[in-house]
């Protein structure tokens, strides 16, 4: 799987989730997806690593924040693909009205076989 692939995953796996570039973008309820690096694993394999940043209006009751992470994080230990969490955490968001969490996740990005044509 390449970087492609990996993008394509993620994006199949969460596709109510927005394609944003920085958190400071965010400015309502939702569901965002922010590309956030990619780290060498061996000479062939990365981590490339994304932000999915969890947004709600409150954080208990029935669309509160707790309940969507609940719901979220189900949805990454139960995924066709080699996606994992890497850490949740506060998510920094410009309004103080609003719940936000980060959940870490990463996809293992193999290019052995382009490798190999070269």
């Amino acid at each position: 799987m390449g970087f492609v692939e990996a993008f394509k995953c993620v994006e199949s796996l969460f596709t109510e989730a927005i394609s944003i570039s920085n958190p400071s973008l965010i400015d309502q309820n939702g569901v965002y997806l922010i590309f956030n690096n990619s780290k060498p694993v061996s000479l062939v394999e990365d981590r490339v690593s994304f932000i999915l940043v969890l947004v709600a209006n409150s954080f208990s009751g029935k669309n509160g924040l707790s309940t969507v992470l609940d719901e979220y994080r189900n949805k990454i230990i139960n995924n066709p693909f080699n996606i994992r969490v890497d850490g949740v955490s506060r998510a920094e968001l410009l309004s103080s009205t609003l719940f936000s969490v980060a959940i870490n996740i990463s996809v293992e990005v193999n290019m052995e076989s382009d490798y190999e044509s070269i």
